[in-house]
């Protein structure tokens, strides 16, 4: 049985009082899912930080894309939400465990409280599991202080999608902001750790401008900073459709490939990213067993191993862990030189002390009262950094590096055991050449 999803993945950037021309954008964008021509199956934002536009949008695509969820999280809220035109039969979300910094509240990702939300759909005789996420964003590439904050957030995804999509439904779409690029750690992880396929890279037919397909920052953008074009003429590729098979009787493959221009009438883009469409083809084949495991042949497996994609996983997690060990030190650091600045300035706060003895003056003796409130706020922040931050980041990482070692010590030990099987079969093989010769020659006798 073949049949064919549309997917659309868009970061909004609907920042209430920040984002330009919000809500023009907000009308042309639920303009353009209304129309029937479009005929999305599933719709993916992120980015919605407003109620008041998700309940536009929904009210606009009500016909045409009746059942919606929005992952409430953090202060802010999540920003992202799914809309289907199949029943949603089940919802759920997982917040990461590491989500930036609350202090740096210019940044504001702490604020939103990243998730990663599921929505399980019944698509016919099917079962889809519908995954939306966006990452930390990255903001400085050079010195990327978030990275850690990525990596831990893509392992987390990578084995929620996992563990929740393989053998529990028929086949799995992974959409949104994924914050990284294909040359990047965090994109590798999602893609190899869960065993998922970029549609992009896998598209039978491309419709777009763009040649790396890039979705961020692309030169014809109305929201594109020109400095950004600077350093990446061609813009980046951010947001991602990716997809897998939730079970052996199923097969899925990108068709179509698509970059759309939506504007507003006005003549803006409807966002400073650039919406993602794919159309993926699902064969679901009714004579095969749907208990049957992945692995369950053994050469199955060791084709398995010899594949590449294997050995990337092993890669990817491998530098993922060193990237941890390397942060668990940096956090070392940082907590000596939270604790040392806040003892600095609890000395400097005790020596104020008998400065009121000598100044008599009304203003020097406000504008120190004043230098001893800072004093203490600041000995609370670098205490709060050194001591709770500090230990919460500590805690996550160690976790996330727990884990992976987990996953690689099975991944090594399978590898190897296979290999052995493998060789044992090639001997094997070797005495039964040998016994048939021997046969031969006997019977030539």
């Amino acid at each position: 049985m073949l049949t064919k999803v549309k997917v659309l993945s868009l970061n909004l950037w609907g920042l209430v009082f920040v984002s330009k021309h919000r809500r023009d954008r907000v009308d042309a964008l639920a303009e353009q899912l209304a129309f029937r021509e479009t005929d999305f199956d599933y719709v993916f934002l992120q980015e919605v930080w407003s109620e008041s536009d998700y309940r536009k949008i929904c009210e606009a695509t009500k016909l045409v894309l009746p059942y919606t969820h929005y992952f409430y999280s953090g202060v802010t809220g999540s920003g992202v939400c799914i809309l289907s035109k199949w029943p949603i039969i089940d919802i759920f979300a997982y917040k990461y465990s590491l989500n930036g910094y609350a202090h740096k509240f210019y940044h504001g990702d702490w604020f939103g409280g990243k998730v990663v939300g599921m929505a399980k759909v019944q698509h016919r005789d099917m079962i889809a599991n519908l995954y939306v996420t966006h990452l930390h964003a990255e903001y400085d590439r050079l010195q990327d202080i978030y990275l850690y904050h990525r990596v831990s957030q893509a392992f987390e995804f990578s084995q929620f999608v996992s563990h929740t999509s393989l053998g529990s439904c028929d086949y799995a779409i992974i959409a949104g902001d994924f914050n990284t690029q294909p040359m990047d750690l965090p994109y590798q992880v999602i893609l190899y750790n869960s065993r998922l396929r970029d549609s992009f890279e896998e598209k039978e037919h491309y419709f777009g401008e763009s040649s790396i397909g890039a979705t961020c920052g692309h030169p014809a953008n109305s929201f594109t900073n020109k400095a950004d074009l600077k350093t990446n003429p061609n813009g980046q590729r951010i947001d991602y459709i990716m997809y897998s098979n939730g079970t052996d009787r199923v097969s899925v493959n990108c068709e179509k490939y698509a970059s759309p221009v939506w504007k507003t009438q006005s003549g803006f883009t409807v966002s400073d990213h650039e919406p993602v469409v794919a159309v993926l083809r699902i064969v679901k084949r009714l004579d095969v067993d749907s208990n049957m495991d992945f692995c369950s042949d053994p050469m199955v497996f060791v084709n398995f191993l010899n594949d590449d994609r294997y050995n990337l996983r092993i890669t990817c997690l491998e530098n993922s862990v060193r990237l941890m060990d390397k942060t668990l030190a940096t956090l070392r650091t940082s907590r000596m030189f939270f604790i040392g600045i806040a003892c600095l300035l609890a000395v400097l706060l005790i020596a104020s002390t008998p400065i009121d003895l000598y100044v008599e003056h009304s203003t020097y003796l406000i504008l120190l009262h004043m230098l001893r409130v800072a004093l203490t706020l600041g000995i609370g922040f670098c205490l709060l950094m050194g001591f709770f931050w500090n230990s919460m980041e500590r805690s996550s990482i160690i976790s996330s590096k727990q884990a992976m070692d987990s996953l690689l010590n099975f991944l090594h030990a399978q590898s190897s055991a296979a290999e052995k099987r493998q060789k044992g079969q090639e001997t094997t093989g070797n005495f039964t050449d040998i016994e048939q010769t021997t046969t031969t020659t006997t019977d030539e006798i």
